[in-house]
C-alpha cells in the first residue's frame, strides 16, 4: 500500500516592505556592533545570513510529492527509511492539517508535511502505527522561529 499526495514544500507568507526594513535595521545594528568590537567575521557572516534570508523569504514554495510505504517516507528525493524516524504524530484542525515526523537527524529533528485534504488521516495513521509509534509533538523554540520568520 503506498499513500501518496501532493504539497507546498513550506507555507508561504507573503512578507511587507516593513518586513525587509526590520531584518535590514537589525542586520545594521548587528553589523554594525561587531564592527566596532572589531569582530569582521560575525559582520561578515551576518551579512551572508540575512542576504539568504531575504532571498529565501522572497521565494515561493515547489509542489513536491510525499510518498508514505512499508520502504518509508519519500519527501521529494529524499526517501526517510522507518528505521531513521522516532514517531510521528497527525496535527489535524480546522485551519491547519498536518503530520509532523519525528528524525533521528540532529539539524533536522522534527519534518512538518502539510495533509491534502483528499488524505484520510485515519488511513494514514493506521498505517504508519505499523512502523512508528505516535507521540504528541510539540513546536520547539526553532519550529516558532523558523514559522515566525
Amino acid at each position: 500500500m503506498v499513500i501518496e499526495w501532493e504539497t507546498l514544500e513550506y507555507e508561504h507568507h507573503e512578507k511587507s516592505s516593513n518586513w525587509y526594513w526590520l531584518v535590514g535595521l537589525i542586520a545594521l545594528v548587528l553589523v554594525v556592533g561587531a564592527i566596532v568590537t572589531k569582530n569582521f567575521l560575525l559582520a561578515i557572516l551576518v551579512l551572508l545570513g540575512v542576504a539568504t534570508l531575504m532571498l529565501y523569504a522572497k521565494r515561493r514554495p515547489q509542489i513536491i510529492k510525499v510518498s508514505v510505504s512499508r520502504r518509508g517516507i519519500q519527501i521529494h528525493n529524499n526517501l526517510f527509511p522507518y528505521h531513521t524516524l522516532r514517531s510521528f504524530w497527525l496535527h489535524d484542525h480546522e485551519s491547519e492539517r498536518k503530520i509532523i515526523i519525528q528524525s533521528e537527524k540532529l539539524l533536522m529533528p522534527h519534518i512538518h508535511l502539510p495533509l491534502a485534504e483528499e488524505i484520510n488521516h485515519e488511513m494514514l495513521r493506521a498505517f504508519l502505527l505499523d512502523f512508528l509509534p505516535e507521540e504528541p509533538h510539540r513546536p520547539t523554540v526553532i519550529d516558532l522561529l523558523a514559522e515566525y520568520l
